[in-house]
């Protein structure tokens, strides 16, 4: 989360739904305001439709509030977002330009059209809506992962980091989701964890991830797997000695046993 934008974004003066979409995006930024969540995944935090949650962050970057800086068109991989922190500034101190119909020098006869109601079921025709965008992961592909190593991560924040793997192979996923939590143990991100992620997840694509933090935590999961199975037996072995079935058993096996060595000594 990005503090600083967060905090600008508190200030300004526009509608409360606006306001609730432009929080989001500051919840996934990085400190320099890059933010890579896809428009389901703002739309589910603040409770709206994805149609409606599209044309308001189509607004805030026709308000400059916002600017795509990479994969525009969408696709395998969700659009690349920058916060413009000038922008939330000059808003915030009230020298922002009003986003409402613009209007000639100010006179007191005269008077401007009000603002028309926003329809939240209409999207705008005159602006291209991104319809290749990547669906949003699904709950199978974040339960498939073992996030014991992330304690702390809500399901907003895992939802994130399915999204930022997901042009990542299946079954290198953990090593990677591994080692965002061996890294985030360490102390080792400087800045915010998805832009670091993203970094780490574009290394992997093209072959250059070499697991570092991950190893301390995939031994400490296997430790944990050791301990469980062992206390596993342990219980076992002693509901084992505590059935009476199963001692009689045992007496028995014992008794037979001494009876055949009493045998063979008397044969001698």
């Amino acid at each position: 989360m990005s503090y600083i934008h967060t905090k600008l974004a508190w200030q300004l003066d526009i509608p409360s739904t606006d306001k609730l979409v432009l929080l989001a995006l500051c919840h996934f930024a990085d400190e320099e305001g890059h933010c890579y969540s896809s428009v389901t995944t703002v739309a589910r935090m603040v409770g709206i439709t994805r149609r409606h949650c599209q044309r308001l962050m189509s607004e805030l970057i026709d308000q400059s509030f916002v600017a795509v800086v990479g994969n525009e068109r969408g696709g395998v991989r969700t659009r690349d977002y920058m916060l413009s922190l000038p922008a939330l500034r000059k808003a915030a101190a009230g020298t922002g330009e009003k986003q409402v119909s613009p209007v000639a020098s100010v006179t007191p006869l005269r008077v401007t059209s009000a603002r028309k109601p926003r329809d939240t079921h209409v999207s705008r025709t005159t602006r291209k809506t991104n319809q290749s965008e990547t669906p949003p992961p699904s709950a199978q592909d974040v339960e498939a992962l073992d996030w014991s190593c992330l304690p702390l991560f809500s399901a907003a924040d895992k939802v994130v980091v399915v999204e930022l793997l997901g042009a990542i192979d299946p079954e290198c996923r953990q090593d990677l989701v591994d080692e965002l939590g061996g890294a985030l143990r360490a102390s080792a991100i400087r800045g915010q964890w998805p832009g670091w992620l993203r970094a780490v997840a574009r290394r992997a694509k093209e072959g250059g991830f070499m697991a570092n933090h991950a190893l301390a935590v995939q031994q400490d999961r296997r430790r944990a797997a050791r301990e469980v199975a062992e206390a596993k037996k342990r219980r076992a072995q002693a509901a084992r000695r505590s059935d009476p079935a199963a001692r009689a058993r045992n007496l028995a096996a014992m008794n037979d046993v001494i009876a055949e060595l009493s045998a063979c000594t008397r044969s001698r």
